[in-house]
């Protein structure tokens, strides 16, 4: 019996083990995957605790290795309810994001004050030698034995919760299938658990003295439904951060993926040239990047929306104060095996003809940045409007920009800013 439980236990961990090195080897600056790997390694280090106990004949040593390793216990359940608020982001499908850092907080201090009360109080269950294994007696502190089991209760209703919810809400085909894995592995295990503690050892005593750790043996259900998950939903293993950085860090284009919040997600070498001269403030925020952003920002909601596909427009970076530069743009929905949108691929190409434009007929930066908004078709309203200056300086504006190019209207502009191959966004006549 110990023999068999020893082998579980040991295999358990091996494959637990290396699908948190795994995990965490693919994005070590995710929390979620920090998350993941977190609770494994609990598991793992409670799991040779309770292998290790059986080792040793001190019974002073063998109570401190179970309380050590009942913390680790209290630990991982903690840890699983994190991970899972993360993977599920469910405080965000809900829209009460501002309660997430609560909620954690109050579970870490309970399980904070369990854990203390583990290592000053005698410990709960009373440890024997039998045949060479330390064996569970006999519970000789009621009140902490039942803080804990409530603790890991509670826990188990609330990641089964969490899951339910997650997959409920979720408009991600992949993420459904994740938590049904998920959910249902988990909850198989908890069932087995609980028939073997209450029926099989308290009801009917058919173990009248089970051995030390002989029920974490249920968590390889759980792995199973973890590694299922990785190998056929790529649960963790493939993120937009990891699929960017990986596959467009070296395109020459300036590329860019947007997340479904429009916050940048990651940026490649050339786009990061960019970004990295720019006084932003914070430039995971797209809208804060380019001045053309409430132009097209209407067309990024039906890339979202997914009533379209993708578009064209004309966008300009000043490079930390220098001079602007200027990029047509595509953006493009990105969708996974699922169907599930993943983001927004930005491609842009520098159009280094508009700095001959700029150059040969001596355009300021404030006039290529109305001529730009002109030529997508906004009145001089419009434009006065976005820059917040008035009508008649916009008005003002023009007519220098007229004189400068030798042009009269916005028809004769645009025929010749085509002409420099600048083509992007067309002007309304």
């Amino acid at each position: 019996m110990m023999m068999m439980i020893i082998i579980l236990s040991v295999a358990t961990m091996c494959i637990f083990l290396a699908m948190g090195l795994y995990i965490l080897s693919l994005n070590p600056g995710n929390k979620v995957n920090l998350a993941f790997f977190a609770t494994i390694l609990s598991f793992v280090l409670s799991n040779i605790l309770l292998i290790v106990i059986h080792a040793v004949s001190d019974e002073a040593t063998a109570v401190m290795i179970y309380r050590t390793a009942t913390s680790m216990g209290i630990l991982f359940f903690t840890l699983i309810i994190i991970l899972i608020t993360y993977i599920s982001n469910i405080f965000n499908l809900y829209n009460i994001r501002r309660f997430q850092n609560l909620f954690l907080g109050v579970v870490i201090f309970i399980q904070t004050l369990l854990i203390c009360r583990n290592y000053s109080l005698p410990l709960f269950v009373e440890l024997v030698k039998i045949d060479g294994t330390w064996r569970m007696v006999k519970i000789q502190e009621e009140a902490h034995f039942f803080l804990v089991s409530l603790y890991w209760l509670i826990s188990t209703i609330i990641i089964t919760t969490i899951m339910l919810l997650w997959r409920k809400k979720t408009k991600s085909l992949r993420e459904q299938k994740q938590a049904a894995v998920l959910l249902g592995t988990f909850v198989s295990g908890s069932l087995i658990m609980l028939i073997y503690m209450v029926l099989i050892i308290d009801v009917f005593k058919l173990i009248k003295y089970p051995i030390a750790g002989d029920a974490s043996v249920v968590i390889c259900i759980w792995v199973a439904g973890f590694g299922y998950s990785i190998a056929r939903y790529r649960f963790l293993s493939i993120t937009p951060e990891y699929i960017s950085s990986e596959l467009l860090s070296n395109i020459e284009e300036s590329v860019m993926l947007l997340g479904p919040d429009k916050n940048i997600i990651t940026i490649n070498n050339s786009a990061k040239e960019i970004i990295d001269g720019r006084d932003s403030g914070n430039v995971t925020q797209f809208s804060k990047n380019i001045p053309e952003y409430d132009i097209i920002d209407e067309k990024v909601n039906a890339l979202l929306d997914g009533s379209q596909d993708n578009f064209t427009y004309r966008v300009s970076f000043n490079n930390g104060g220098g001079p602007t530069r200027y990029f047509d743009a595509r953006f493009s929905l990105v969708r996974d095996r699922f169907n599930d949108i993943l983001g927004i691929l930005v491609i842009a190409r520098e159009d280094r003809d508009l700095n001959q434009l700029k150059t040969i007929h001596k355009i300021t930066d404030r006039q290529m940045d109305i001529i730009t908004m002109a030529l997508s078709g906004l009145s001089n309203r419009e434009l006065a409007a976005r820059l917040n200056i008035s009508e008649k300086t916009v008005e003002n504006h023009m007519i220098n920009i007229y004189n400068k190019l030798g042009v009269n209207n916005k028809i004769e502009l645009y025929n010749l800013v085509k002409q420099y191959h600048v083509g992007g966004n067309p002007a309304s006549a």
